[in-house]
């Protein structure tokens, strides 16, 4: 079976050090963030429409993850067998344990949101994504999982905006392996409320680094 290399933008994320993963607390205070340079160089950012599976509603380009939240994007597919529900339990607990923090406790801080982006258009639907989130998401935090799924042209687009890489089979030889994998990038990202990519992370750091990011960059620490 032949695939398709799609968003090969995204070895400018691949290519960074391990050791940004293992900053410490006290460097991780006093360094910038490279991701808004990443994410944002690019002169022409492709438009894309998803599907938000829960509302129905579809949402563009210039409106996604743009409503004033934070937001944990995860670019994966329900067919995983192990990475990407392995990923959103690990997002689970990263959110659990950032709404026991004292300035959410609070309300003093706001409350992160996850957005889950199918890389799968051609197997994905509403009642997957929904099923998929209801399986591996805690019910206190269910609501506050997104999931997104778009036409072949749309997965690429948004693919190719945040510098995420997926191979997907030809559509043709779909037939012969309905049951496909689908290779690609397991980065988290952090998005803040203007719909900026500003830092990033993998489910390998543990939970109380990726909350101690993060509490950072919504408490200003980074002065983006």
């Amino acid at each position: 079976m032949s695939y398709k290399w799609i968003g090969r933008g995204a070895g400018l994320l691949i290519s960074m050090p391990v050791s940004y993963y293992l900053w410490t607390s006290s460097r991780l205070k006093s360094a910038p963030s490279q991701c808004e340079k990443l994410q944002f160089d690019q002169p022409n950012v492709p438009h894309f429409d998803l599907l938000e599976t829960r509302k129905k509603q579809t949402v563009g380009s210039n409106k996604f993850l743009k409503d004033g939240s934070w937001y944990l994007l995860y670019f994966g597919f329900t067919h995983c067998a192990e990475v990407c529900p392995n990923t959103i339990r690990y997002i689970d607990q990263v959110m659990q344990q950032n709404a026991k923090r004292p300035a959410l406790k609070d309300n003093l801080s706001p409350a992160v949101r996850c957005a889950f982006v199918s890389l799968d258009p051609y197997r994905e639907t509403p009642e997957k994504m929904e099923s998929f989130l209801d399986q591996f998401v805690s019910p206190p935090l269910r609501q506050r999982f997104d999931g997104y799924i778009g036409s072949f042209d749309n997965t690429k687009n948004v693919a190719k905006a945040w510098k995420v890489y997926f191979a997907a089979p030809e559509e043709e030889e779909l037939k012969e392996n309905p049951e496909y994998q689908i290779d690609h990038s397991c980065f988290i990202f952090l998005v803040s409320p203007k719909g900026k990519l500003v830092d990033f992370f993998t489910k390998d750091m543990t939970v109380e680094m990726s909350v101690e990011k993060i509490q950072m960059h919504i408490d200003g620490a980074y002065d983006l």
